[in-house]
């Protein structure tokens, strides 16, 4: 008998160990929860943080947009009136480049027509 109470005591646990027992676990995890509200705590305070700083980098970033949208309009604007004025030039010396060329042309008709003329005569 001895042997069986001797066994019961270094191998089973006792009511009152099972009781401990629990409460050390009870107590474990009561602490991990507190630990993980903390955690979670935490984390919503730095995505917090990290969401007031995107939302400052995006405003900053459509502002940039912004000026770089109006001088880039400045600037088409810019190029369209040049263009406009490089095309009213450009018209400009060809309207000039057909009244010479017309001018050639009836002299070149002219002297042709003399030079027939005398040609006639001469036979």
């Amino acid at each position: 008998m001895m042997i069986i109470t001797e066994v019961m005591e270094t191998h089973f646990a006792t009511k009152q160990d099972l009781k401990d027992t629990e409460s050390l676990l009870r107590q474990d995890l009561k602490d991990v929860e507190s630990v993980l509200r903390q955690d979670i705590t935490a984390l919503k305070h730095d995505m917090k943080a990290t969401e007031a700083s995107l939302r400052h980098e995006i405003s900053s970033l459509r502002h940039e947009i912004k000026e770089i949208d109006v001088s880039l309009r400045q600037d088409i604007k810019g190029t369209d009136i040049s263009l406009r004025q490089e095309i009213r030039e450009l018209s400009h010396k060809i309207v000039q480049s057909e009244y010479r060329m017309t001018v050639r042309l009836g002299t070149i008709v002219a002297v042709s027509v003399s030079a027939l003329g005398v040609i006639i005569k001469l036979f």
